[in-house]
Parts: C-alpha cells; structure tokens; sequence
C-alpha cells in the first residue's frame, strides 16, 4: 500500500431539520478525531482507523476526491459510530503530514516564523499539533525536521524534534486553525523514549515534551 501522508478535503453538510416553534433538532452523537484513511483500487474510502487501533468501515460508499487508489491519509474527521464496526463520515479537514526530515535532509535554511499553540499530544503514531497561525489566506510552510536522539542514564532514549515554519508573505490579518501531525513510524522510538518538540510561539521559543 502507497502511504500518501497528505489530505484531499472532503465535505458533507450536516442535514438539519425544519424550523418551526414545535419542532426539535436533534443532533447527531458524532465525534471530531484524527484518523488514517485508506482508499480502495477505486478511491473509495475502505477504512477509518483510530489512533487507539480500531477501525470501522463507512455506512455508505464515498469517494475520496483528487485521491490515490489504495492509499493511506491522514485526515481529521467528524463521523458517528454505528453498530458492527461501522461508521457514517460527516466532514473532514486538512492535515499537514509530512515524514519528518534531518538537517542534512532539509537542506535549507531553518526558518521559525511564531505560531500559537491550542495543543499538542502524541497518539496513533503521530506528533500531533494543533496551531493557530496569524493569516490573511497566504500559504504557510511546516516541515518537522529531527535533531537526533540522546541517550538517558537509564537506557531509553529523548528524541528532538524541531517544528520549521515559514509564513513568507502573508500579512498577519487574523487567526486560522492549523492541524499538523508527523509520522514517526520512521524512526526508532519506543514507548519509554521521551520526545521533545522545540516551537517558537509569540512568547519565545517553547520546548514541549510529549
């Protein structure tokens, strides 16, 4: 299977009732995750796996737009669970996922342009972020660029990583929502080794441990 770690939004509106004083809208129990996607030899979505490992098959066939057959995405969805492992897919929203690269790899100079950061949390796999960057609609640049691990006195490893981010021309107009994930399936990285993430924010260059 191709690992495409990129995203192909796709969107369903929510259906919503008639409006009058006697009526009541009920709205779905769904729940809004990050989750891997794989497509099927048609780019129909197959599956959706949870970062916890379980996985559930779509209530109704849909189409991944623009997407590869028999590939893996990286996606943050909104859905609701149903009976016998299934699901019914509601939205879902950009994630950024690029494999994380050496200096070496990058090759260029590092740029750190601030962000916020709402959140940060590793499952599934994953680093995952979720930033707000000051905008007017321009492209944003990230990439995770690995500085190595050290090793600790009781013989588990702390793996540096480092978030570069270049906002090039955009004026800083207003906050947008940036969700970013990087795949660690790559590196060598047991569950006892600790991970730190080097971000600059508005306040200064913040080292979060994960």
């Amino acid at each position: 299977m191709k690992l495409k770690y990129q995203l192909i939004p796709l969107l369903f509106p929510f259906i919503w009732a008639g409006c009058d004083s006697d009526d009541i809208y009920h709205y779905p129990d769904v729940q809004t995750d990050l989750v891997e996607i794989e497509t099927d030899a048609k780019s129909n979505i197959k599956l959706l796996r949870t970062d916890n490992g379980e996985t559930f098959t779509l209530t109704h066939a849909v189409e991944l737009q623009k997407s590869t057959p028999d590939s893996l995405y990286r996606m943050r969805c909104t859905f609701q669970l149903k009976e016998d492992k299934k699901c019914t897919l509601y939205a879902t929203n950009q994630v950024l996922s690029p494999f994380p690269v050496t200096p070496e790899e990058f090759n260029k100079k590092v740029k750190q342009d601030p962000v916020k950061i709402i959140s940060s949390w590793m499952s599934g796999g994953y680093i995952n972020l979720h930033l707000g960057i000051l905008s007017q609609e321009g492209k944003h640049a990230f990439r995770f660029i690995y500085q190595g691990a050290t090793k600790n006195v009781d013989g588990t490893n702390t793996h540096s990583f480092l978030l570069y981010h270049d906002k090039g021309t955009d004026p800083e107009a207003y906050t947008r929502d940036v969700f970013l994930s990087c795949p660690l399936k790559k590196l060598d990285i047991t569950a006892k080794d600790a991970v730190n993430l080097s971000i600059n924010t508005y306040e200064g260059i913040k080292i979060i441990a994960l």
